[in-house]
C-alpha cells in the first residue's frame, strides 16, 4: 500500500490474467503462483476522506521503485510532486529504499525489527521507550521516538557518466530516520498467541502426533520444546524451552517505520495507520468488487471494468466513512442528558452491535433487506421486508428514507 504525502494514497493490486490480447499482462510477481501474467492497478486516495480519485494501469512486470516513479508522473497533473510514499513490509528491502533514494523519493515504510541493523538499535534504545516522554500524545498505549541513521548502499551503474562506467559498483551513504515504537497493548496479546500455540503443541506431541505435523510446526517444536522419556521406553515428557521463550518474548510489542524525511514520529505513525485503514478498504476491490482476476479479452474492456470497480470502491470508502461519524454521533448520544432514556438504550444497543461488524458482516446482513414503493390511484405505499427496529433506525440516521420510525430523537449524519 502506498500513501502519498498528507493526503493521497495508491497501491498495487496484482491481477491474474487468462487473457494473450492486453497489452499489458506480462510476467511479474504473482501471489497467486499460477504462472499467469498480470497487471497492475494503481489508485490515487485522498487521505482525508479515505476516497478514490484516480486510478492508472501499467505492465505486471514493471519494477516496483518504477512503478512509482511512473505513477508519480501520470498523476502529475494533480500536483503530487512533493509526494512521499507509505508501504508496508512487504515493499521493504535494501534494494528498493536505495532506489527510492537515488530518484529521491520521500518515503516512509514499515521494516521488521527482525533486521539486524534494526535490531541493534532498539536494543540500544530500549529504555527510551520506557520513559513518560516517549508516550504519545493520542495513544497511550504507544511509546516512540526517532533515531538518526547514516546507511550505507551499494548500487551498479546503469550508464558511463565521467570517471564512473557502466557496471561499476558504487557506495553512497544517506541519512534515514528509524522510529521505534512500543505497543503495550501488544505485548499481552503475542505472549498470550505464543503460550497458546506451545502449550497446544505441547500436548500434541505428548499424544503422540509428531508425525502428523507439518514441516514449519516441528521445526518450531524443535526451537521451542524439550522432550525426554523417563527411561527405556518410559513416558514422553515435553517441557518449553525456557532461553528460547524467553529470546522469543524479549521484543514483542515493540515495531520500526523507516524514512528519508525527517519528522516526529508520532506524525509518522499517523500516516502509517491512515495507510492501514486505506488497506481494508482496498481488499474490497479483490473480493467483493471480484478484482483478483481481469475476466475480459481486450485492453479496452480491462479499462472500463477498472473503471466500474473504482467506482464501487469509491461508494465503499464513502459507506465506511459515514458508519464510521454514525459510530461517533452515537457515543456522543449516550451522555446526553436531554435525550430519553429509550432512545439511550436503543443507541446504546446499535453501537454495540455496530462495534462488533466488519464491513464485510455489515453488508452481508442488509443484503436481504428489500424497499418497495406500490403506487395506484390512492397513493404511494412503501414496503419493507426483513428489517428490525434495530435496523430501522440504522437507516433512519443515515438518513436514508423510507426506514423512519415515529418521531423520535434522531442524530444527523450529512449523507
Amino acid at each position: 500500500m502506498f500513501a502519498l504525502g498528507l493526503c493521497q494514497s495508491f497501491k498495487f493490486i496484482l491481477d491474474s490474467s487468462d487473457s494473450r490480447y492486453i497489452k499489458e499482462t506480462r510476467q511479474g510477481f504473482n501471489k497467486a503462483g499460477d504462472g499467469l501474467d498480470t497487471v497492475k492497478l494503481l489508485t490515487l486516495f485522498d487521505l482525508a476522506t479515505h476516497q478514490p480519485i484516480a486510478f492508472a494501469r501499467e505492465p505486471g512486470n514493471l519494477a516496483d521503485v518504477s512503478g512509482i516513479e511512473n505513477a508519480l508522473k501520470q498523476f502529475s497533473f494533480l500536483n503530487i510532486s512533493k509526494a512521499q510514499i507509505v508501504t508496508d513490509k512487504g515493499y521493504y528491502s535494501r534494494n528498493n529504499i536505495g532506489q527510492m533514494l537515488r530518484k529521491h523519493i520521500k518515503f516512509l515504510t514499515a521494516a521488521s525489527i527482525d533486521l539486524s541493523w534494526v535490531n541493534h538499535r532498539l536494543q540500544k534504545n530500549k529504555s527510551e521507550l520506557e520513559t513518560a516522554s516517549s508516550l504519545c500524545p493520542w495513544d497511550f498505549n504507544i511509546h516512540g521516538i526517532t533515531v538518526p541513521v547514516d546507511a550505507e548502499f551499494t548500487y551498479q551503474r546503469q550508464r558511463n557518466r565521467g570517471e564512473a562506467v557502466k557496471g561499476d559498483i558504487l557506495s553512497e551513504t544517506r541519512r534515514l530516520y528509524l522510529h521505534l515504537y512500543l505497543n503495550r497493548e501488544r505485548v499481552g496479546e503475542d505472549e498470550k498467541r505464543l503460550a497458546t500455540d506451545l502449550m497446544s503443541l505441547k500436548n500434541d506431541i505428548e499424544k503422540g502426533l509428531w508425525d502428523e505435523l507439518s514441516e514449519s510446526v516441528q521445526k518450531k517444536a524443535e526451537k521451542y520444546l524439550n522432550t525426554s522419556r523417563l527411561g527405556r521406553g518410559g513416558k514422553l515428557k515435553v517441557t518449553i524451552n525456557e532461553d528460547a521463550y524467553a529470546q522469543a518474548r524479549k521484543d514483542y510489542g515493540y515495531f520500526a517505520l523507516v524514512s528519508n524525511k525527517a519528522e516526529d514520529c508520532f506524525e509518522a505513525l499517523r500516516k502509517y495507520r491512515l495507510r492501514e485503514k486505506i488497506e481494508e478498504a482496498f481488499k474490497d476491490t479483490k473480493n467483493r468488487l471480484d478484482g483478483t482476476r481481469t475476466r475480459v479479452w481486450d485492453g479496452d474492456t480491462l479499462k472500463g471494468r477498472m473503471f466500474c470497480q473504482f467506482v464501487g470502491l469509491g461508494y465503499q470508502c464513502f459507506l465506511h466513512t459515514k458508519i464510521k461519524e454514525l459510530k461517533e454521533k452515537l457515543e456522543l448520544s449516550l451522555s446526553d442528558k436531554k435525550l430519553a432514556e429509550k432512545d439511550k438504550n436503543q443507541n446504546a444497543d446499535l453501537l454495540k452491535w455496530l462495534k462488533k461488524q466488519s464491513m464485510q458482516s455489515l453488508i452481508d446482513w442488509f443484503d436481504c433487506i428489500e424497499l418497495t414503493s406500490l403506487k395506484s390511484e390512492v397513493g404511494t405505499v412503501t414496503q419493507r421486508s426483513g428489517d428490525t427496529k434495530r435496523d430501522r433506525l440504522f437507516f433512519t440516521l443515515l438518513g436514508i428514507p423510507g426506514f423512519e420510525e415515529k418521531p423520535q430523537y434522531q442524530l444527523k449524519v450529512s449523507p
